[in-house]
Parts: structure tokens; C-alpha cells; sequence
């Protein structure tokens, strides 16, 4: 029964069809958020290759009640530096990396930082978090 009921809780976030829009620009991430009252979650990740940004994908990113908290306060901006774009520094996924990394002073993958819409940020994890942390300091800046 234990077996059947982990295999349903892993498959409920595609039973439910919850996702959320993933932005690969910061413009168009940012022509989303206009006129809302949502704020921007640039996450910067790996998640080919890059064991933390596996577990951030499957921890978080993909948690309902993530997903749920997404829809309503955010919008998300991705920038997933793939196998192909390593050490391409003139790939897009390079040079988005590259920008907000530095602009943000977060060099680590996995990456969020959380911004308003004009770019202001308003929370950074430079690490992958706990689901329990990263959700408690998101109700702090959206109580």
C-alpha cells in the first residue's frame, strides 16, 4: 500500500495539471508581471547536470503547494544553463547567466532570486533550500 500511495504523491502535480509558465527572458517575464501584483522569481539552475537543481526541480518547482503559491504571487523567469551551453559564454543560457548572476551577485547554481517588477531584489537563496524555509520566507515578503 506504502509503494502505491508514494507512486500517486509523485504523480499528483501531473494528475492535477498544475504547472506554471516558465519565462526564458527577462522582458517577457517582466511584460507578464506588469499591471499584476506579482513580483519575479529569476532561477537560475542546471538542471541536466547539476545535482541541487535536480533536487530544486523536484523538491520545490514541482510541488503543488509550490505551484499553487506560484500562480498567485509570481512570475517565473528561468535561465537553465544546459550540458551544450557550458562554457559557451556567447550561448543565450550563457550570457543570461552570466548577467543575472553577476547583477545579483549569486555565482551558484541553483540560484533564486526573488525581484519585484522593476528588478528590485527582494530575496535571494544562493543554495537550494528546504521546501520549509523557501516557502516561509516568501509568505515574509507576500503575508
Amino acid at each position: 500500500m506504502k509503494p502505491l500511495f508514494t507512486l500517486l504523491l509523485c504523480l499528483l502535480p501531473l494528475l492535477t495539471d498544475a504547472q506554471v509558465q516558465l519565462y526564458d527572458s527577462w522582458e517577457s517575464a517582466q511584460k507578464a508581471a506588469i499591471g499584476t501584483d506579482k513580483d519575479i522569481l529569476i532561477v537560475l539552475t542546471g538542471k541536466e547536470w547539476c545535482r541541487p537543481c535536480k533536487a530544486l526541480e523536484a523538491e520545490i518547482m514541482q510541488n503543488p503547494e509550490f505551484i499553487a503559491y506560484a500562480q498567485e504571487h509570481l512570475v517565473i523567469f528561468e535561465v537553465d544553463v544546459t550540458i551544450a551551453s557550458i562554457g559557451k559564454p556567447n550561448s543565450k543560457a550563457g550570457k543570461l547567466h552570466k548577467t543575472y548572476s553577476e547583477k545579483h551577485n549569486a555565482p551558484e547554481f541553483p540560484s533564486m532570486i526573488l525581484t519585484d517588477q522593476a528588478g528590485n531584489e527582494k530575496l535571494k537563496y544562493v543554495e537550494k533550500p528546504t521546501f520549509e524555509a523557501f516557502m516561509a520566507a516568501l509568505a515574509s515578503v507576500h503575508p
